[in-house]
């Protein structure tokens, strides 16, 4: 996992990791573990040549439909394998909407 910030030099931090990682997963720089909720900057990611294939993070909720549908024709999605939601798609704590999911798989999907 790569918690990033704005200024991180994306393609020197994942270099010595290719060789040893199946995949790699992007998200928001924060204090501690788990899901911040602050959102990741996605265009960090366009200019970066990325070799592996690689999870999206960083407070993605389902009003990002349009944001995403931009970033997946990027070069760079070509190599996205998923996309880890946040917890605006639960009902309670821990708990998925699998309503709000299918809604938000089914808008990413329609052209």
């Amino acid at each position: 996992m790569f918690r990033l910030a704005e200024n991180d030099p994306i393609s020197w931090i994942t270099k010595p990791y290719e060789e040893s990682c199946d995949m790699f997963l992007f998200d928001t720089l924060g204090v501690g573990y788990g899901g911040t909720g602050k959102k990741f900057n996605w265009d960090l990611l366009k200019p970066v040549e990325i070799e592996k294939l690689f999870y999206l993070s960083g407070g993605i909720e389902p009003e990002d439909t349009e944001k995403l549908k931009s970033f997946l024709k990027e070069e760079v999605s070509k190599k996205l394998f998923s996309i880890d939601i946040n917890s605006r798609f639960e009902i309670q704590s821990g708990l998925k909407d699998l309503d709000k999911i299918e809604k938000f798989y089914k808008s990413l999907n329609t052209k």
